[in-house]
């Protein structure tokens, strides 16, 4: 498939085409996707164990209708010139990093999978006039890979790969740039304990690594959609870390408050959380078990070539 067409056939479509598009790509996803829905039921169960099942499959119904509107949402973004990507996106709380860089250059913004993440991560040099060094992770799907690169860069971020990352990012910030990091994810390597929702989690302790390493400060980014349909980004204060002369002691603190400030976020807009995924396997293995009918370790290579038989359909 020819990625430039699709960017060109999305870009095209107007508030309301979108929304019936993206609407209609959740519920297909939510018929499609079985394993992910298993995946947002136990969540939304564990998470609310006092919710009537009907309440659980209600909201998941949800989460999928906003998740495939990201989607549409994002690749419409892309095709956008710089002036109309503008004028779509309200901003709150830009003078955060407008004062933290008047004070030194070199910031690390965190984010989530909350709200239009994508759009958030390729709009923000538009606003904040400095590209971001992210960690990129090849999903082997071919244009979708491509496509997803265009989009994050399209405006200046830089991307690496996940090896070696954190060595980029150091430096990145000692010479004065800025980073993007995604924290809410299950990490099982260079991680930490964390309470996410109220229960244990593991968390990358990449985020405050970086700070204590380049004192550099930290902020939380992220772009949620508001009741009118508008996309919002928000940035929070800047979230104070802690230095002491207890190193790991200080690394799982400061998790805990970037842990702690995406939940918050979240808190807000809980529908517009990425609930698929496996994020408390850590700490709670059996939270996802037989949520998968393929064998384990198949189900990637599954979807993999799914996509790339859906992909040759388009050429």
């Amino acid at each position: 498939m020819n990625e430039t067409l699709f960017i060109d056939f999305f870009s095209r479509l107007n508030s309301r085409q979108l929304r019936v598009c993206g609407q209609l790509l959740g519920r297909v996803l939510y018929l499609g996707l079985s394993y992910h829905r298993r995946i947002t039921t136990r969540n939304l169960r564990f998470v609310h164990p006092h919710w009537p099942a009907e309440q659980v499959h209600r909201f998941a119904r949800r989460v999928f209708r906003h998740f495939g509107r990201t989607m549409i949402e994002a690749a419409h973004m892309t095709g956008l010139p710089p002036e109309r990507c503008l004028r779509r996106i309200d901003i709150e709380g830009a003078h955060h990093i407008t004062e933290a860089t008047a004070k030194g250059p070199s910031l690390i913004i965190i984010s989530a999978h909350l709200g239009s993440w994508e759009t958030a991560l390729q709009v923000y040099p538009l606003f904040f006039k400095h590209p971001l060094l992210c960690v990129s992770k090849d999903l082997g799907l071919g244009w979708v890979d491509r496509l997803m690169t265009r989009s994050r860069t399209r405006f200046g971020n830089l991307m690496v790969p996940k090896k070696g990352a954190f060595e980029h990012m150091l430096q990145r910030l000692r010479r004065g740039g800025s980073v993007g990091l995604m924290m809410d994810l299950n990490r099982q390597k260079q991680s930490v304990e964390v309470r996410f929702m109220g229960h244990r989690a593991s968390a990358s302790l990449g985020a405050a690594m970086l700070a204590m390493r380049s004192k550099s400060p930290v902020f939380l980014v992220t772009c949620v959609r508001a009741p009118d349909g508008r996309l919002r980004m928000q940035v929070t204060p800047a979230i104070a870390m802690r230095r002491t002369s207890d190193l790991r002691a200080d690394l799982q603190e400061n998790t805990q408050r970037i842990t702690a400030a995406i939940e918050e976020a979240v808190g807000r807009n809980p529908e517009q959380w990425f609930w698929m995924q496996k994020r408390w396997e850590t700490y709670h293995a059996g939270l996802y078990t037989h949520t998968s009918i393929f064998p384990r370790g198949k189900l990637k290579n599954h979807l993999h070539h799914a996509m790339r038989k859906l992909a040759r359909t388009f050429h």
